[in-house]
């Protein structure tokens, strides 16, 4: 049997942001994400997307964290964690792909820890004075953490990621939720296929659900043989294929005409 090694783009879904019910609450963190190359043995794979985390609605609970993404057991990516809410035992920002961010209530609480290699930490919420300086930590991003919030100045998300590997143009993906604080609007959601995380909620403002996850399989036209695929697409001499929902990638390595494929591992000589 042989492999292949193929160009990924992996993005688990991103987390929800928290609730804050006239306090304010972390952004949801962003979705792990890797873009590499990954060597497959020729065979059937189970694709996951993961579904991104829904804000939270009470402040009893945290944002929901995003659904893992994944190519079989070859590369899993973690979802984001959902964002801290201003009820007790809630506050601080879910573990995740990246983290959520942290809440404030009367004392700023810190964000969560993000996967290493796959996203980075949450922002802390600023706790200090009246209700309309409290205000709260980023989600995490896979380009930075979170940052932290300061008096009635709430910590943004995270920057995301740029990759090219689908489009052969720069798409930037798995961006932190935004926190909150007094007089912004509800939390933003974050949109499909990104992984971003949604933004914190508070003072009588709704939070926002993390944007949905996605994976992408690219490889040099020609030396792979689909069997099974997401949605194909091509870039210069490549065939992508994308998947925004969950699915199956099959595929065959045909024996070569003039020469071994470039990308081809047989026997242990590459």
């Amino acid at each position: 049997m042989a492999n292949y090694t193929f160009t990924v783009l992996v993005v688990a879904g991103g987390g929800g942001g928290g609730a804050g019910n006239g306090q304010a609450a972390g952004g949801g963190g962003a979705g792990g994400m890797k873009d590499e190359t990954l060597s497959l043995a020729e065979g059937s794979f189970v694709i996951t997307v993961g579904a991104g985390g829904a804000g939270a609605t009470v402040t009893t609970a945290k944002g929901v964290s995003g659904g893992n993404s994944s190519i079989g057991s070859s590369l899993v990516l973690t979802g984001g964690g959902g964002g801290g809410s201003s009820g007790a035992g809630v506050e601080v920002g879910a573990n995740g792909g990246s983290a959520g961010g942290g809440a404030a209530t009367d004392t700023g609480f810190a964000g969560g820890t993000g996967t290493a290699g796959e996203g980075n930490n949450g922002g802390s919420g600023f706790g200090a004075g009246t209700g309309a300086n409290r205000a709260s930590g980023g989600g995490g991003g896979k380009g930075a953490v979170g940052e932290n919030a300061a008096s009635a100045t709430r910590g943004n998300g995270g920057a995301g990621t740029s990759s090219t590997t689908r489009t052969g143009s720069a798409v930037t993906y798995s961006a932190g939720g935004n926190g909150h604080q007094s007089g912004d609007g509800v939390g933003a959601v974050g949109a499909v296929n990104t992984g971003n995380g949604g933004g914190g909620g508070g003072h009588d403002n709704a939070s926002g659900g993390g944007g949905s996850g996605i994976v992408v399989i690219r490889f040099v036209t020609g030396e792979v043989t689909v069997n099974t695929g997401g949605t194909e697409t091509t870039v210069g001499g490549d065939t992508v294929h994308s998947y925004t929902a969950n699915g199956t990638f099959d595929f065959s390595i045909p024996v070569a005409a003039a020469g071994r494929p470039r990308h081809l591992t047989l026997l242990g000589v590459t």
